[in-house]
């Protein structure tokens, strides 16, 4: 069965490889051949491998936020998650998979977002995001939008929209 080891900077991923990171830990996994990154928050879970295609990964949990660089003709990069799959050409995106939802939020580029569940796809474009979930309706929402209509139900303070604007608040007021 499976081994672990601790990464060290520098350090090849070659595919079949599984990048782990503990709950107050982190991890940059880059493509020497391009300016293309996937940083892992705590708590994350990342397969990686290759496909005739271009490169697969596979989030089975927690939160990457992602750099990629233009692919070439024919090649892209497809980021699965149990919910959804995520393909881009290039862009920045932050990609969240929790127990029972996945999370897309652009910073810039196009990204295209199919639910596993039913096949349902939609284009998420720079400065939004869309939540694959089963039994939700999916939909892009853009995140200024989003934004203000939270802190006029919720607070007053200015909120980051992916994390905080679309996750409501638990009976103390904190993000749930």
């Amino acid at each position: 069965a499976g081994q672990s080891a601790e990464a060290r900077p520098g350090a090849p991923v070659p595919p079949g490889t599984r990048v782990r990171t503990g709950a107050d830990g982190r991890a940059v996994v880059g493509s020497g051949e391009e300016d293309s990154w996937f940083q892992l928050d705590g708590g994350a879970e990342l397969a990686v491998a290759l496909s005739p295609g271009g490169r697969r990964l596979q989030l089975a949990s927690g939160r990457l936020q992602a750099h990629v660089a233009k692919q070439p003709a024919g090649r892209n990069v497809v980021v699965e998650t149990p919910h959804a799959r995520a393909t881009v050409l290039g862009t920045r995106f932050a990609l969240a998979a929790r127990k029972d939802a996945t999370w897309l939020d652009v910073d810039e580029g196009l990204v295209e977002f199919v639910r596993h569940s039913d096949g349902n796809t939609i284009r998420v474009g720079a400065g939004a995001f869309a939540v694959a979930a089963p039994g939700m309706e999916m939909g892009v929402t853009n995140m200024l939008a989003a934004e203000v209509i939270y802190s006029d139900r919720f607070t007053n303070r200015t909120l980051n929209p992916f994390w905080e604007a679309v996750i409501p608040p638990n009976r103390e007021g904190k993000a749930s």
